[in-house]
């Protein structure tokens, strides 16, 4: 069983799969401890367990978010995430809009090769 502090917030788990459920393409994984979305075996999205939001963009969508979000770099356990934004408080309460980003996420690691299981 899952201990309560290794869970992420649920009002965030919320959020995110309000989010989620925007886009038909979309499905939620990892249950309580690492929710996250992913594709060929690469994780595009995961919610930390302090309710933290990282989305992993291309290059060119990493500039437009920044620019439009003031987003920065998202870390989890004290590290940097290669090419993953930390999702702002704003876009997160606004799941129309971020499961369109969650799109983008989707749309660029499947450009990238699949992880061999």
């Amino acid at each position: 069983m899952t201990k309560k502090q290794d869970q992420v917030p649920e009002d965030r788990l919320e959020l995110y799969r309000r989010a989620i459920a925007t886009r038909q393409e979309l499905e939620l994984k990892g249950g309580l401890k690492l929710p996250h979305t992913s594709s060929n075996g690469t994780m595009f999205s995961s919610l930390t367990k302090d309710g933290r939001l990282g989305l992993r963009l291309s290059e060119e969508d990493r500039e437009a978010f920044s620019k439009e979000y003031d987003a920065v770099q998202f870390k989890n356990y004290g590290a940097n995430i290669k090419e993953h934004l930390e999702v702002p408080e704003e876009l997160f309460q606004q799941p129309e809009e971020l499961g369109r980003w969650l799109i983008r996420a989707l749309e660029y690691v499947n450009t990238l090769p699949a992880k061999k299981k």
